[in-house]
């Protein structure tokens, strides 16, 4: 961990040219030694000269950086400026070690006796002196000596510098740096181990408070948030090397923070219309209240006053939406404890990718909760197997009937998937109920047929455990649902009328078809044996109807995130108008795409799965992908037949049904999934 560096536009050489062209305008500024008259200028062109050598090294012109970097101590003191000498030497060596001369750098900065003579002053600056020294030494292979030159930074830092977000900065950095540093060591001693933790526990508490300042939302394309990501990258990669629950906890902490979104964002960026004047009142309100909290922030005034407001404006969506859009709009820092908690007697496992912020690679990490509340955080190797997967899906537009075209390898996908801890509970006693497992995937991880996983010869995951995803395990609420109840509402569409094959739903129901083939909306019965009754209007007028516990819809879907749609009678339902109906507990959705939630790096995993948690269900099933009408129509079938005795969770109804096909092609029956909060 060297700087944090965010990443600006590019579309213009204007930030090229900016560097080299300042230099020679500094050129011109009379420079001064020491006991001369101080000339207003020279502190301008200290400052503006280092700004210039910064641009010049990320541009890439590491030797010229060095050159005007490497000043002499004399053009510092007595000039007002004094203080400026720790950056010029931080950007030396930034610009030697990115040339790989770490040895020439340290060299350098041993013949500045600046901080020595300037000793008496305690300049706040002179952290950065020992920090640059620091990381020289590290790129030398002198690590002791690192690690007590980043202490003294460190130190120094917390002495004299103030609680201001630029000092903030430099703390998580410093933070960061001594945790890397240490965890290199290969020391997994207690106190070894218990230092790393304190210092990733430091970078945390940073970088939440810095968040806060700045209003920052860590999952959206500004270039802020792409230096957070960053950070809980850096973080996640020290932690994934320990051992202990300390750590682990880390880990999970810096993955969820990770994962958090603003659907507020979405609005900012004009990119989606919310229905319902209340709601879309309340999203606006938390748009401008973030964007002011901006502003005291930078000037060190008290943020409580926007705290509050922001707290209200929360408490309001949780009132009038549900708690899970609360979180996706003014998401809170997350809380391990309650996690694990929400998680109870369920096996939970997260997934995400982050950035490196060394070599901007993408790191895979994984956090493994089981019912006994213990934590495992650690990295996946991302093999020829995986990597397969996840190159074949992330393409635009590409459709898993590619991937299943390849003859995925499903043993070798669960090896690097599944922790060898769960796998062996799942496979040792199979005389045992099935195992309840929720999963929260992230970006091309959103997309495996998670049931289809081989555990052993022949033993898919389906066949072990009930599975059930979640967008963020911040999400789950920890009331896991019960048995589907009624009554329901049905709406299924036929080809007749522009939908999809619904004959074996329809019966499985005793739904009558119309002469042309139609099937009406009906209220239908679970638990007992009640007729159908036709319903008048349309699927969504019904909805606003109190007392719904299950809805069950087939028809043709479509689209992606707030876009992604259903084709029913009386018009186009998508998931911006989902968000705004109420949902019944449980719903079954028989159509292609609505269950496509691609939970990617840079954007809300919003979509109308997402609509209907938020909007009161506990438990939904939907394809995510293009499905086979046939097959679809018989896994819906099996379930609905389970659940009208009204004893079942619809989660449990659709495990049974997968397994019954599951002995056919994995096409057919493990892109249908339950979705829970």
């Amino acid at each position: 961990m060297t700087e944090i560096d965010l990443e600006w536009s590019t579309e213009s050489d204007s930030t090229a040219r900016f560097g080299p062209a300042l230099l020679r305008e500094l050129a011109d500024v009379r420079e001064t030694r020491a006991g001369e008259e101080i000339d207003g200028d020279v502190y301008t062109a200290v400052i503006a000269r280092r700004r210039a050598i910064r641009e010049i090294r990320c541009d890439g012109d590491l030797t010229t950086a060095a050159d005007e970097a490497d000043r002499d101590d004399r053009e510092f003191a007595g000039v007002g400026a004094d203080h400026h000498r720790a950056e010029y030497q931080v950007e030396l060596m930034f610009a030697l070690l990115l040339d790989g001369r770490a040895g020439d750098a340290r060299e350098r900065l041993a013949g500045s006796g600046f901080w020595k003579a300037a000793k008496d002053y305690r300049y706040p600056s002179e952290h950065r002196f020992h920090y640059a020294d620091g990381l020289g030494a590290w790129a030398d292979g002198d690590l002791t000596t690192a690690a007590g030159l980043l202490e003294r930074a460190h130190r120094h830092l917390r002495r004299t510098g103030g609680g201001s977000a630029a000092y903030d900065i430099e703390d998580l950095v410093v933070s960061l740096a001594r945790a890397d540093l240490l965890a290199s060591f290969g020391d997994r001693s207690v106190s070894v181990v218990n230092e790393v933790v304190d210092r990733l526990e430091d970078a945390l508490r940073l970088t939440e408070r810095i968040r806060q300042r700045w209003g920052v939302v860590s999952r959206s394309r500004s270039p802020l948030s792409v230096a957070f990501r960053r950070i809980y990258g850096d973080i996640a990669r020290v932690a994934a090397v320990l051992t202990g629950r300390q750590a682990a906890e880390i880990g999970l902490r810096a993955v969820l923070s990770a994962k958090q979104t603003g659907f507020a964002g979405l609005m900012r960026a004009g990119r989606t219309h919310v229905p319902g004047r209340r709601l879309r009142n309340l999203i606006e309100q938390a748009v401008a209240a973030e964007n002011e909290a901006v502003k005291p922030s930078l000037g060190g005034e008290d943020l409580r006053d926007t705290d509050g407001h922001l707290a209200g404006l929360r408490q309001q969506i949780v009132e009038v939406v549900s708690p899970m859009l609360a979180d996706l709009v003014l998401p809170v820092p997350p809380n391990v404890a309650r996690v694990i908690d929400a998680v109870g007697d369920r096996y939970a496992i997260d997934y995400v990718a982050l950035p490196d912020s060394l070599d901007g690679a993408t790191m895979w990490f994984r956090t493994l909760i089981e019912p006994s509340g213990a934590i495992s955080f650690d990295s996946l190797v991302v093999g020829s197997d995986l990597g397969a997967f996840i190159g074949a899906v992330s393409r635009p537009g590409t459709r898993l009937a590619e991937f299943f075209l390849g003859d995925p390898d499903w043993r070798g996908l669960a090896a690097v998937l599944l922790p060898a801890t769960l796998v062996n509970r799942l496979t040792a006693a199979p005389e045992q109920p099935s195992a309840e497992l929720v999963v929260s995937a992230h970006s091309a991880l959103s997309l495996m047929p998670w049931a289809a996983l081989e555990l052993d010869d022949g033993i898919r995951l389906v066949h072990r455990a009930v599975l059930m995803q979640t967008p963020v395990l911040t999400a789950l609420s920890g009331n896991v649902a019960g048995a589907v109840t009624g009554p329901a509402v049905v709406q299924l569409v036929a080809r007749s009328a522009g939908g999809v094959d619904v004959g074996r739903e329809r019966r499985s129901w005793r739904l009558a078809a119309a002469v042309d083939g139609q099937v009406p909306l009906s209220r239908c019965s679970i638990g007992d044996d009640a007729p159908p009754v036709e319903l008048t209007g349309t699927f969504a007028a019904a909805l606003s109807e109190t007392g719904w516990g299950f809805a069950h819809v087939a028809a043709h879907g479509q689209g992606s995130g707030l876009d992604q749609s259903l084709d029913l009678p009386g018009g186009r339902v998508s998931a911006g108008q989902a968000l705004t109906l109420p949902w019944p507990a449980s719903v079954l959705m028989a159509s292609c795409d609505v269950g496509r939630l691609m939970n990617i790096d840079d954007g809300e995993p919003i979509n109308f799965v997402m609509a209907l948690l938020a909007g009161g269900s506990d438990s939904v099933v939907a394809c995510i992908d293009e499905v086979d009408d046939q097959f679809t129509g018989a896994i819906a079938e099996h379930v609905v037949k389970q659940i009208r005795d009204g004893t079942v969770p619809l989660r449990v109804a659709l495990r049974d049904a997968v397994e019954a096909f599951s002995g056919g092609p994995e096409q057919a029956w493990s892109l249908i999934t339950a979705y829970g909060r």
